[in-house]
């Protein structure tokens, strides 16, 4: 059901779980010994790497969501960037080297925090419908498989000159996000208008990486017109399959461009 601010008291945390049947059975007889809340659990820092030689990594730097559990990937960048700045100042770099590195890894942990945010603000009603949590699960696994993921694990966050190319070109991939939520957030509203929020919650499966085609790809070094390409074909699939799902299967989804999913309605 929808949130409602009673749930942060455990009077209205019961009686919010015992709306649903298989909660409630495993709750009989059960005695409640403590309900915590948090308004808000989203915060940034200012910086994550200082020239004068400290670093946050981890809780004590961001926190965006729990869902999809993504403080996983910034303690891993965050600590990879940490040894980093500290081997090389061991070895022997120039400040001068060492500073442009640190305001370049710190600027692109910046850029991360803007775009995971942007998978979970404003979105969480939409949750609750499997036809809009598949639409939006295909588009956030299959584009951090895709870029994200892909980076890591070739060590690409590791190298400079791929960091400041993705931080020249953040503007269009943070608008294009905004787009996406914006389209999810129309058909999952649009649904509910209808009446058909939740009609397809019973007899469903979604296999969940059926649309992650390249799986095998992130393994090995792709030219950047490759990873262009997939994101161009997932962009229109996930519209594509949104149309569908709120103007039937026939409906015709002409195929937009890479530069068309950041200056447009997409649905």
């Amino acid at each position: 059901g929808t949130f409602k601010d009673s749930m942060r008291k455990p009077e209205g945390l019961q009686s919010f779980l015992r709306e649903h049947r298989a909660v409630s059975d495993l709750l009989e007889g059960a005695e409640a010994l403590d309900t915590m809340a948090y308004g808000q659990l989203a915060y940034g820092t200012k910086r994550y790497f200082s020239k004068q030689g400290w670093y946050l990594t981890g809780e004590a730097a961001a926190f965006t969501d729990p869902f999809y559990s993504p403080g996983s990937d910034f303690i891993a960048l965050e600590n990879d960037y940490i040894v980093d700045l500290i081997r090389r100042e061991v070895a022997g770099d120039s400040r001068e080297e060492l500073d442009a590195r640190c305001t370049t890894y710190d600027q692109y942990m910046h850029y991360r925090l803007k775009s995971t945010m942007l998978i979970y603000k404003d979105l969480y009603p939409m949750l609750g419908s499997y036809e809009v949590l598949c639409l939006k699960w295909s588009f956030d696994i299959a584009s951090y498989y895709n870029i994200w993921g892909y980076y890591y694990i070739n060590d690409l966050h590791l190298d400079l000159r791929v960091l400041r190319t993705e931080l020249r070109r953040q503007i269009p991939i943070l608008e294009g996000q905004e787009k996406f939520a914006g389209m999810f957030k129309k058909v999952g509203d649009e649904l509910r208008k209808q009446g058909k929020y939740y009609r397809s919650n019973l007899g469903e499966f979604s296999y969940g990486i059926e649309h992650i085609d390249f799986l095998e790809e992130i393994f090995a070094l792709r030219k950047r017109r490759r990873i262009m390409e997939v994101n161009v074909s997932l962009f229109n699939l996930i519209r594509e399959r949104a149309h569908h799902v709120l103007y039937g299967p026939d409906a015709a989804v002409p195929p937009l461009g890479l530069g068309a999913f950041s200056d447009q309605d997409l649905i």
